[in-house]
């Protein structure tokens, strides 16, 4: 991934952005955006991928800029935003952009797609909670319970009061044919949250759902 110095002057003044409020932006020197942009300098790996992510983030954002009082702005498509952030994705592919594109094709039902994009996220972090839930959900979704089991074990270890982590743990022992385990799960879960004063109806529905009352 290359930037090059008409390309970051492009970005800034498509954006109306002085070189200090770029640098500001992305967290850097007026100074050094003024090197990246006479080719003096090379952005570094971390500062190119922040310029990637402003790229689609301000995309994002121009919806919202010629709001009227009062008015509701209706929301772009899921399509549209996975349309805009591929073609960005094609010029400059970096990990945080590939996890955000996993997660928009998982709203529109695409597993595999997901899947495909957060390993490549995942290659690069391997640890993180967040691209560890995304990969989880492909899996459930489609219906590779066994597969999901481990990465939600995990993650379950790591944030065992999690409620949306145990749900899908829950469904991933269910699907696996470990309903003994889910609803021990579920049921724990629950308690906790009555503990704390707190209602959880999904987990309780969740629970109902693989244990129906007859």
């Amino acid at each position: 991934m290359r930037f090059k110095p008409e390309e970051i002057i492009e970005i800034r003044k498509k954006e109306g952005l002085s070189q200090q409020e770029l640098a500001d932006e992305i967290g850097v020197s007026q100074r050094l955006v003024s090197y990246w942009e006479r080719g003096e300098r090379e952005p570094k790996k971390e500062h190119k991928a922040l310029l990637a992510e402003y790229i689609f983030d301000k995309r994002k954002k121009e919806r919202k800029t010629q709001a009227q009082p009062k008015q509701v702005i209706p929301d772009i498509p899921v399509e549209k935003k996975l349309e805009q952030l591929l073609l960005v994705l094609a010029r400059y592919p970096n990990p945080t952009l590939h996890a955000q594109a996993a997660n928009l094709f998982l709203q529109i039902g695409k597993p595999d797609e997901a899947l495909n994009h957060i390993l490549k996220t995942l290659k690069a972090r391997p640890d993180s909670p967040p691209y560890l839930k995304i990969q989880a959900r492909g899996l459930l979704m489609k219906g590779e319970f066994k597969k999901a089991v481990p990465i939600l074990e995990q993650l379950y270890f790591l944030r065992p009061y999690d409620s949306n982590i145990i749900a899908r743990l829950a469904q991933a022992y269910h699907g696996a044919g470990e309903t003994a385990k889910a609803k021990e799960l579920l049921v724990s879960a629950i308690l906790i949250d009555l503990e704390r004063g707190y209602k959880n109806r999904f987990l309780a529905s969740l629970l109902c759902d693989i244990h129906p009352v007859r």
